[in-house]
């Protein structure tokens, strides 16, 4: 009898054995798992960039037709300590004619060092026209390149804001002249 309950407690202490080796690889193999997933994260997430540049003074007959995004010169005295875009600052206003009226626009740029999207730059009216009315320029086209300004074919929306959503009420296309002195360059679309 004693015997046999030698040989009955040997396969359990195999079995704890066993099942201590299967939780040990597992959990490694777990561990493993999540550090590569964080890692694959990690990189998968970073960098979204499909913008280009070009500055005022490369502006030539080469872009004529192209769809573009304007970028207004800073202001004097306004320095941008971004390392990867320093050419393009927030805070970059300049004025236009539209619809024969002078209006003031402020650049909205969301650029980072990691992210960088064509849509998501735009001209933006700095005041609301009419009943809280408001212009933005998102595309133009260059048109026609003079030495001392640029034509581009603005397409203009009109948009009213609505519980912080911006709700389009209209849009046109304008030919508009700007100076090349309030020109810093143009942002246009990766290809």
């Amino acid at each position: 009898m004693k015997l046999e309950r030698i040989e009955r407690k040997q396969p359990r202490n195999r079995r704890k054995k066993t099942l201590i080796l299967f939780v040990q690889m597992g959990l490694r193999k777990l561990i493993l798992l999540v550090i590569i997933t964080v890692c694959y994260r990690q990189s998968y997430s970073q960098a979204a960039w499909d913008i280009n540049y070009v500055a005022e003074d490369a502006i030539d007959d080469n872009y004529i037709g192209k769809t573009v995004k304007i970028d207004f010169k800073k202001k004097q005295g306004v320095k941008d300590n971004s390392p990867h875009r320093f050419f393009l600052s927030r805070e970059d206003t300049a004025g236009l004619r539209i619809d024969n009226k002078f209006v003031r626009f402020k650049e909205e740029r969301e650029i980072y060092d990691d992210w960088g999207l064509y849509k998501e730059q735009y001209l933006e009216s700095l005041n609301a026209i009419g009943d809280k009315t408001k212009l933005r320029i998102s595309d133009c086209i260059v048109k026609k390149i003079n030495p001392d300004s640029v034509l581009f074919t603005a397409n203009i929306e009109t948009y009213i804001v609505k519980r912080k959503k911006k709700e389009i009420t209209g849009s046109w296309v304008e030919d508009i002249w700007v100076e090349r002195n309030k020109l810093e360059g143009v942002i246009f679309k990766r290809e």
